[in-house]
């Protein structure tokens, strides 16, 4: 059986624990995630208005287009997915995925699509990485 010190079972981690960055790639993996989420939510937020106030749009049309904001969000978690397997991409990553958060709308909805200077790093540095 493994034992774990009082201290640790309080949370109580010795600095240079945290300061070897062993608790550091989880912790931003968190980050990454939840800020992915949200920017998920976002975009699909953007979308389902776009959709709703479509005028050259059949009811089908709009059903499916529905439907695909899950796979849309899957497309934007694997963008990131380099991130969770080289974790000196965390912090790039995360500081894309919270530019694009700052977005509004029209902004995240653009006919080419954002491309803030975050991001451009984070693809720089993704390519480069083989992501």
């Amino acid at each position: 059986m493994i034992r774990v010190s009082r201290r640790f079972a309080r949370g109580s981690f010795p600095a240079a624990v945290l300061a070897s960055g062993l608790l550091a790639a989880p912790a931003a993996a968190e980050d990454l995630a939840e800020a992915t989420s949200q920017l998920c939510a976002k975009v699909k937020g953007c979308v389902s208005a776009e959709i709703a106030t479509a005028t050259d749009m059949s009811d089908a049309q709009k059903a499916e287009a529905t439907r695909s904001l899950d796979t849309m969000c899957a497309a934007i978690e694997q963008s990131f997915s380099i991130a969770t397997r080289q974790h000196r991409l965390n912090d790039p990553a995360l500081a894309c995925v919270r530019s694009m958060n700052a977005l509004d709308c029209a902004e995240l909805m653009g006919v080419d699509g954002p491309m803030t200077v975050d991001c451009e790093t984070f693809q720089g540095l993704a390519a480069a990485e083989g992501g």
